[in-house]
């Protein structure tokens, strides 16, 4: 039986790319923030419950921002936008 070599390397290279990742006080967006960081993307965080985003950001040991922020306004999402803005600048 022939075996299957898997690729060491990574298919997507994000390197230099910022991702916003929303709901990462939960499963889903901490897989993604892993797996987009592992990656090379730059990271943001987003969550309504800031003391799980606060958590996760300090478990993950990474540099990034984290933004207690409810996206499901408008003006929450531009908030969001502008602080993101200014934490890369």
């Amino acid at each position: 039986m022939k075996k299957v070599a898997f690729m060491t390397h990574s298919l997507f290279d994000l390197s230099g790319r910022v991702a916003l990742i929303t709901g990462t006080s939960r499963c889903l967006g901490q897989y993604f923030a892993r797996a987009l960081a592992r990656a090379g993307a730059d990271i943001a965080l987003t969550s309504r419950n800031k003391q799980s985003l606060s958590s996760f950001a300090d478990k993950i040991s990474l540099a990034c921002p984290a933004f207690p922020v409810h996206l499901s306004k408008e003006f929450n999402l531009r908030s969001a936008q502008g602080n993101l803005t200014a934490s890369l600048l």
